[in-house]
């Protein structure tokens, strides 16, 4: 939940994140492995594997449901759950990030001296740039052929967002929920986005994670 942003055009204090007239909230994914280290996801699809047996029917390796972050291995797998009487996975995403791969974090989750931390990259050209437009010839990175595509800093620029989520012992809304600290955790969170304005924007609010999965596997690497 966002609840304050900086005023990169406040020459006085540029970088003071300020209360903002209202709340913007949006979904976080982060997954955790089996060593404890955490990853912020874009999307997951829960899917099913199916077990191995031998020439006699004994069960060398039970089925199981798994995480898919990567869409190519999806046809590896089969849907989780039934509709309509067809097996289909469960897919959860965000709109809040745009990397296409899980991005590594610094810090221990659930470690409030330790906090997770990344930096997410959108580059010049990607399709989900807020500076790119697909059909304004100011805005697609090509020259006026449209046959040549121009270098970043023309029409388009990378974009950086350094992301902090620092983990508090008390829940950051007071609800003292009965699963606050089991399967609910959350603390504070800031965000440092550089490449949208010439003045780094600081945003900060505060993150509620909710546990849904005890699969401790990406892409069944385990």
């Amino acid at each position: 939940v966002i609840r304050a942003v900086s005023q990169p055009a406040n020459a006085a204090d540029p970088l003071t994140p300020r209360p903002t007239g209202s709340e913007a909230q949006f979904r976080v994914i982060v997954h955790v492995n089996q060593s404890g280290q955490a990853r912020l996801l874009q999307q997951v699809t829960l899917m099913w594997t199916n077990g191995v047996s031998d020439t006699q029917g004994n069960i060398l390796r039970p089925g199981h449901r798994v995480l898919v972050t990567d869409d190519s291995l999806l046809g590896k797998f089969t849907g989780s759950s039934l509709r309509d009487g067809q097996p289909v996975g469960r897919r959860i995403s965000t709109v809040a990030f745009s990397h296409p791969r899980p991005i590594t974090m610094s810090g221990v989750f659930g470690d409030p001296t330790a906090p997770l931390a990344c930096s997410v990259l959108t580059g010049y050209d990607d399709p989900l740039n807020p500076f790119k437009h697909r059909f304004h010839p100011d805005h697609d990175n090509l020259d006026e052929t449209r046959s040549k595509i121009l270098a970043e800093g023309v029409e388009s620029f990378s974009l950086n967002r350094s992301v902090t989520f620092r983990f508090t012992d008390a829940d950051p809304e007071g609800l003292g929920t009965s699963q606050w600290g089991d399967n609910q955790l959350g603390g504070e969170y800031t965000e440092t986005i550089t490449g949208l304005h010439r003045a780094p924007i600081v945003i900060r609010g505060i993150f509620r994670l909710n546990r849904v999965s005890l699969i401790p596997f990406l892409d069944n690497e385990g």
